[in-house]
């Protein structure tokens, strides 16, 4: 499984591109300002440097 991950983010761009994804769109109001929030398992997982 490692294999086919590495495969997949090693090209450039964003696999999963840029936007929030439609949770975070639909329920961000609910989050008070100066609040801190733990976001797991978004983005791309891992730093290019």
């Amino acid at each position: 499984m490692r294999k086919m991950w590495n495969e997949k983010l090693s090209k450039d761009g964003f696999l999963y591109g840029t936007e929030a994804n439609n949770f975070i769109k639909e329920n961000y109001k609910f989050i008070k300002n100066g609040s801190k929030v733990l976001c797991l398992g978004v983005g791309e997982g891992r730093k290019r440097y």
